[in-house]
């Protein structure tokens, strides 16, 4: 009856929030740029851009968070 109570880590709930964090900055900076009148390509280039940097880096963030927490 007294078993270890299971540890949840929670790995998914974090991807999941960095691609969503990711994908609305890749979109709100292609966006942005769209608006100043620049070419669409180049606009989406920059949102690219930024969504993979963010992805990155949010990635790189939660994996720092995730080994000083325990």
């Amino acid at each position: 009856m007294s078993g270890q109570s299971p540890e949840c880590d929670h790995r998914v709930y974090k991807s999941l929030i960095v691609i969503l964090g990711a994908l609305t900055l890749g979109l709100a900076g292609g966006v942005a740029v769209a608006l100043t009148g620049t070419r669409p390509f180049d606009a989406v280039k920059l949102g690219a851009s930024v969504t993979a940097f963010t992805f990155t880096a949010g990635l790189a963030v939660a994996a720092y968070v995730g080994k000083h927490q325990s």
